[in-house]
């Protein structure tokens, strides 16, 4: 009779330590990313221990042009008008490099809630960090982060980014279209549009 009692006290504890460890303040720690697709960035969040508390640093990345954005050619209308001027049509290729930018909030300092589900994150209007355990994610300031495990993690969360910065090329030169262009300037065509992630991807 002993022994199923002991034995029955062994499986609650072992549960209750299964339950706890779910929702662990070591849940946090580690590099996240996720993409804020108001600011058309992507943020990497670092969190670690230190002591009872946690140091939080966030960084910024944007996709910039490796040059100046051009600036189709503009012709006189009494010229086209007269046949002096013929406009052309030309294509625009473009390079778009992950920069870093400078990021709002500087290193902070947060505590553990008492139910362990989120962080409580220092400093003005700033929102705690939640934690997600159906699919290991935080969420913070309303963008939800992805824990990074390898450079794949990385190239995922770049997509949407990517995604957002040819869709605003497109929005910019859509009205110099061979379908649109009625202003008297050249035609415009995108491209190749490549990019360059080296400055948050580990070349291997």
């Amino acid at each position: 009779m002993k022994n199923i009692m002991k034995f029955s006290l062994l499986i609650v504890t072992l549960i209750s330590c299964f339950i706890l460890s779910g929702c662990s303040k070591n849940n946090f720690t580690g590099t996240w990313v996720g993409v804020n697709p108001e600011m058309h960035s992507l943020i990497k969040l670092t969190i670690q221990e230190n002591g009872d508390k946690y140091i939080v640093a966030e960084d910024a990345y944007k996709y910039k042009p490796d040059k100046d954005l051009p600036i189709p050619k503009q012709y006189s209308l009494l010229a086209i008008r007269n046949g002096f001027k013929q406009k052309q049509t030309v294509t625009y290729d473009f390079n778009l490099i992950l920069t870093k930018e400078k990021s709002p909030l500087p290193n902070t300092t947060a505590t553990l809630s008492e139910d362990k589900d989120h962080l409580i994150v220092q400093g003005e209007n700033l929102s705690n960090i939640l934690y997600i355990p159906e699919d290991d994610t935080l969420v913070f300031n309303d963008v939800k982060f992805i824990k990074v495990k390898n450079n794949d993690d990385i190239t995922k969360s770049l997509k949407d980014l990517k995604s957002n910065s040819i869709f605003s090329l497109k929005h910019r030169y859509h009205k110099y279209s061979e379908r649109f262009n009625l202003e008297s300037t050249d035609t415009v065509k995108i491209g190749n549009i490549t990019f360059d992630d080296s400055a948050l991807i580990e070349s291997k």
